[in-house]
């Protein structure tokens, strides 16, 4: 009886759709086996497609998992970038980009955090973080800038602790024992909580 590998049967995508595909494919496998069992030719197997198609979209296993580095997080920065642009108060910015950053942890936590381990992705994984980071932090500083009336260097400090504060819930998230909702709701209020009262302290020094 033929496996359900074999009995895959190759759809004729457009390049853009078959490169998204193949890296869908690769992420799969990666979230259910781990990385050591990633190679060319499995990803061929689970995208059903030939391994030298594979090698036509990406010049190696290192490229593609840059790829599949890069796509997810700059479609989380993207998506975070969007939300923070519709807010119209900073409580709503951080909620809603907030909320984009955990729930994609929740989903997408062990495929991201074995990427972001990956030695042979350092760099890379440097300069897709940096990229996005800084883009996203100029946008809360300014916001802050304007909404709690401090510099911007002092609105830069502040972004950066409830950047911290981000991180610190999704690394609570992938350890579990909490449901994200709860974890999501309190972080929300510690940042608006932290950035009001350091901007207050930072105006009371004036």
């Amino acid at each position: 009886m033929p496996s359900p590998r074999q009995t895959k049967t190759r759809t004729r995508l457009a390049p853009e759709e078959r490169r998204v595909q193949i890296l869908e494919c690769a992420a799969r496998l990666i979230t259910s086996e781990g990385l050591d069992v990633l190679n060319m030719e499995r990803v061929a197997e689970e995208a059903g497609v030939s391994k030298a198609l594979v090698y036509a979209y990406f010049e190696s296993r290192k490229g593609l998992l840059g790829q599949l580095l890069e796509a997810d997080l700059s479609r989380i920065q993207a998506e975070q970038a969007r939300a923070a642009l519709g807010a119209q108060t900073f409580p709503e910015l951080v909620k809603a980009t907030t909320h984009i950053a955990l729930a994609e942890i929740e989903q997408r936590g062990p495929l991201l955090r074995r990427l972001l381990n990956e030695p042979s992705l350092t760099g890379a994984v440097g300069l897709v973080r940096m990229r996005g980071h800084d883009a996203n932090a100029r946008y809360l500083a300014r916001r802050i800038q304007r909404e709690f009336g401090v510099t911007y260097a002092q609105a830069l400090k502040l972004t950066e602790i409830g950047l911290g504060l981000t991180i610190a819930a999704g690394e609570l998230i992938q350890r579990g024992g909490a449901r994200r909702e709860e974890i999501e709701e309190t972080t929300c209020a510690m940042i608006i909580g932290a950035v009001s009262a350091g901007a207050e302290r930072i105006r009371a020094r004036r």
